[in-house]
């Protein structure tokens, strides 16, 4: 009797077993392809907006420098105008997602990619058609006629005037030091000179007093 009251506890245990056996597997499978298979729409937010992840990193698409730089001419289309605060209104149908300071530094990016295949001649080298070329041309078309003094330029410079000044200062500074010289050897050789007319005044005196002494014996 014991053992037939037994018999469904068990097979109710083990159906529970086989229950939650399979519970866990499906969990654990769908956790696995969340971590490995994960769509891209979960790294996109609102309306296909970038995450704060991507955004914080920084990363702009091959399209999304298309649209800076297509923004950048709309926006100068009636006269430049240098105020990111303006820029980054004008930009916020475009790219809403973007902060100013994140707007502003691509910018500056792609002016100095620019500068550098403009400088070195590197863009004859870049495939018609390609993403690089298409960036060239519409960089072209906005700083065409722009001196842009690259980063690496303005160390330089900064690095050329902070030797130039040393170098003005350690004249000036040799000069004072000569200047400083030529003031002692002028007082030196002046007090020399005085010494020695006292000297020979001296010695006028003792010659004096010794003609007088003789002539006071004679």
């Amino acid at each position: 009797m014991t053992s037939t009251n037994d018999e469904p506890n068990e097979n109710s245990n083990k159906k529970v077993e086989s229950e939650s056996s399979s519970l866990s597997s499906s969990l654990s499978s769908s956790s696995s392809a969340g971590k490995e298979g994960m769509p891209s729409s979960a790294l996109v937010g609102k309306e296909g907006m970038p995450s704060s992840a991507l955004v914080k990193r920084n990363v702009f698409s091959d399209e999304e420098e298309i649209v800076v730089l297509n923004g950048l001419s709309d926006f100068w289309a009636n006269g430049k105008n240098t105020s990111w605060a303006d820029f980054h209104k004008f930009m916020e149908d475009r790219l809403p997602h973007l902060k100013r300071t994140q707007l502003s530094e691509k910018v500056r990016g792609l002016q100095e990619k620019y500068a550098n295949a403009r400088e070195k001649g590197s863009f004859r080298n870049f495939a018609s058609n390609s993403h690089k070329a298409t960036v060239f041309e519409l960089s072209n078309k906005l700083w065409e006629h722009d001196e842009i003094i690259i980063t690496r330029k303005k160390k330089k410079q900064r690095v050329d005037n902070h030797k130039e000044n040393n170098k003005a200062n350690e004249t000036r500074q040799e000069a004072l030091v000569d200047a400083k010289a030529q003031e002692i050897e002028e007082k030196l050789q002046q007090f020399n000179k005085e010494e020695i007319d006292f000297y020979l005044k001296k010695m006028e005196l003792k010659v004096m007093c010794y003609q007088e002494i003789r002539s006071i014996f004679k």
